[in-house]
């Protein structure tokens, strides 16, 4: 009995995060339905937890309001992401809900798309590696679309339908 709570969890996890479908406009790549709602039972189960600490250890109650706060705010945010592939190009939504960050890519406009690793800077002056995809155009505008989970997913598709519009892919992971 004591395995039980950490099932669902489990099956959740090895069901995928990313859902792949197809409809006129080409492959859409979005999170699975699970992923808000696993956000919803993470913030009640942390008010929850909230409401009856609140008197045996205030400090921690409120650690947990919080937290419960914090996931309610950020729940939106994968329910609006998604990476949708089309002949034409691919577009990518992507960022916290209040400020989602769109990115349009035409094939037709690029020269190549490099897999590249960048480096960032965080206020500590650490640097931390990250992956993207940087779409170059014919006029020398670099596009950088990071390459987070749902562009993982769709990359392959990205790169097949980049490369049969005779764009260039450069580089590998």
């Amino acid at each position: 009995m004591p395995r039980l709570p950490f099932l669902a969890p489990t099956a959740l996890l090895l069901a995928g995060c990313v859902s792949e479908g197809a409809d006129a406009g080409g492959h859409v790549y979005r999170y699975a339905t699970w992923v808000p709602l696993l956000g919803v039972l993470a913030a009640a189960g942390s008010g929850v937890g909230a409401w009856f600490l609140r008197r045996a250890n205030l400090a921690v109650a409120g650690g947990l309001a919080m937290l419960s706060l914090g996931i309610l705010v950020l729940i939106p945010s994968p329910a609006s992401h998604e990476v949708r592939v089309d002949q034409d190009g691919f577009r990518c939504v992507a960022g916290p809900w209040w400020s989602l960050e769109r990115k349009e890519v035409h094939f037709e406009d690029l020269r190549e798309i490099r897999r590249v690793v960048e480096t960032d800077e965080n206020s500590l002056g650490k640097e931390t590696p990250y992956r993207r995809l940087l779409c170059v155009t014919w006029s020398g505008e670099e596009i950088r679309i990071p390459r987070g989970e749902l562009v993982a997913e769709a990359e392959d598709r990205i790169v097949s339908a980049a490369t049969e519009a005779g764009v260039e892919v450069i580089g590998s992971w």
